[in-house]
């Protein structure tokens, strides 16, 4: 999945000895459709935990473990936005279906 690859300088010399740096450069090959599927659904067994568990994270730490596992780190970053994102977009809906509600039962 990743390719390493490694350059050694040794134009550096401290106390009369040559100084080897090594800088490592990684790439990352793009997920398997295998791979892609263990993500989503390890991030949806987590989700759903948190659901249950009404936002709770200490009770799924499991599942986050899971989640971890089989995702890449800029993967969980964009989910666990977009799942902010989602249930503020939730409250916000309910909140204001509740105001319309109240509004039309005035008139």
């Amino acid at each position: 999945m990743r390719s390493v690859r490694c350059w050694f300088f040794s134009r550096l010399v401290v106390g009369g000895f040559p100084l080897r740096l090594c800088c490592w450069e990684v790439k990352m090959a793009a997920p398997t459709a295998k791979e892609r599927q263990a993500c989503w659904d390890a991030r949806d067994e987590y989700w759903q935990c948190l659901d249950a568990n009404n936002e709770d994270a200490s009770k799924c730490q499991n599942l986050r473990q899971s989640f971890k596992n089989n995702c890449p780190q800029q993967w969980m970053k964009y989910f666990d936005k977009r799942r902010d994102y989602l249930k503020y977009k939730e409250n916000l809906q309910a909140g204001s279906l509740t105001e319309t509600t109240e509004k039309s039962q005035d008139r």
